[in-house]
């Protein structure tokens, strides 16, 4: 697949190994661990949160595999991609657990961010289809899915859009 795409590059990295792709498509929703749990804010209650039991979209992973944690703008589109591993790096779960997109988007899972506070997120409440799934927008302000707005039906779609996230919600 061809990711060359971009207007502007504001940092390649290398591309996540199959190692890595294999491990996030095992992990990314298991069960919180109790050290996740015990990080939390004390007023959450993180026992019944949960993550999408579903696949990720391939076409997400094979982007996955060209950079792992991409940051690329297209138009006045920006993305900061999050990356498969929790090692340091801004990684996928972490992000969603520390947005708490268990409490309060349960079924949605944010895989970047727009730089200036937006999130891109996959909409797993209902199945794929034709292994993609509806990309949402929202503030991490104002996380719920009744404040959010439709980017795309597919991964490629959202990342050949030019239009920024602040418009898609905003104007």
């Amino acid at each position: 697949m061809n990711f060359e795409k971009f207007n502007y590059v504001y940092g390649k990295g290398e591309g996540a190994t199959f190692i890595m792709i294999e491990t996030l498509k095992k992990t990314w929703n298991k069960e919180l661990s109790e050290e996740e749990k015990e990080g939390l804010n004390k007023w959450i209650n993180p026992e019944n949160w949960s993550f999408p039991q579903r696949v990720l979209p391939e076409a997400y992973l094979e982007f996955l595999k060209y950079d792992n944690g991409a940051i690329f703008g297209n138009g006045d589109r920006y993305f900061q991609f999050f990356t498969c591993q929790d090692d340091g790096n801004v990684g996928l779960r972490e992000m969603n657990i520390s947005y708490e997109f268990p409490e309060y988007m349960k079924g949605g899972v944010s895989f970047a961010m727009d730089g200036c506070g937006n999130h891109y997120i996959f909409d797993m409440r209902k199945e794929a289809v034709n292994g993609e799934y509806p990309i949402l927008t929202c503030s991490s302000g104002c996380l719920s899915f009744e404040d959010s707005k439709l980017v795309g039906q597919t991964f490629f779609e959202v990342l050949n859009g030019k239009t920024s996230m602040d418009s898609i919600l905003f104007d």
